[in-house]
């Protein structure tokens, strides 16, 4: 994937998480590698890959999230997210992040334990984790693969570093992208945060992306080719501008 720039330095991770968070639910089932080209302002400024497959009753993805060379003095990223998920349901089993952004270097693990409703956190507290609830990237790979219908709304809470939110998603509409020249029939579906609804954020330093992704109201809308289980295309306002990201060949 390729990102964007912000006005001011500080703020560029902001496109970052996102974009990372958006690349997390372009994994197929099936094994192989998605790269997504994203732009802020036109402005290209991370590359993501991502990898997946499964074996027997264990889904397991690989994204990687750096950025590109020329923006590197700015804030250096170079971040891994691997997660481990019941092919079926979606439900989160495992989540690493190894985190390299500017001088924070980390290895972080979740362990989900769901036949208890319980979370284990990086700290080594045991926190609990309702059933029907889902991890942050959980929740998009589930949305990914369900078979939408124009119409059809969904709610569920949304575990991000310990802390769950009250999500909705809605399919607004069908339709036709062309990426590189090919058609590809897609349903439009928007997630948008609703509010906190329990738990408590961890009392450790995380990445952006989980530490900024969760705002009440904050949407975000992606093109969802559900023939191929494939996001096609991400969009995510942000004040005056957005963030779009497309599938490459």
């Amino acid at each position: 994937m390729e990102i964007i720039t912000i006005k001011n330095q500080h703020k560029l991770y902001i496109p970052a998480l996102l974009l990372v968070l958006l690349t997390l639910t372009s994994g197929s089932i099936h094994a192989g590698e998605h790269r997504y080209s994203v732009s802020y302002m036109k402005i290209p400024v991370l590359n993501v890959s991502i990898s997946s497959n499964i074996q027997g009753d264990v889904w397991t993805g690989r994204y990687q999230a750096s950025i590109k060379s020329a923006f590197s003095y700015i804030y250096d990223i170079n971040n891994i997210y691997e997660i481990r998920a019941e092919p079926n349901t979606w439900y989160p089993l495992e989540y690493v992040k190894r985190i390299n952004e500017g001088k924070h270097h980390e290895t972080q693990r979740f362990t989900y334990n769901l036949s208890r409703n319980s979370l284990t956190l990086p700290t080594g507290a045991s926190v609990p984790f309702p059933g029907g609830t889902h991890s942050l990237f959980s929740s998009m790979l589930w949305a990914q693969h369900h078979n939408w219908t124009v119409g059809e709304s969904k709610e569920m809470n949304v575990e991000i570093d310990g802390r769950r939110w009250r999500i909705s998603l809605h399919c607004i509409e069908s339709a036709t992208l062309r990426n590189y020249g090919e058609p590809a029939q897609t349903q439009l579906v928007e997630a948008k945060f609703i509010e906190p609804v329990g738990g408590k954020t961890m009392d450790r330093r995380t990445d952006y992306l989980s530490a900024n992704i969760a705002a009440k109201g904050r949407v975000l809308r992606f093109w969802i080719d559900t023939d191929k289980d494939l996001i096609y295309q991400i969009f995510v306002p942000m004040g005056p501008f957005s963030v779009k990201a497309k599938l490459k060949r």
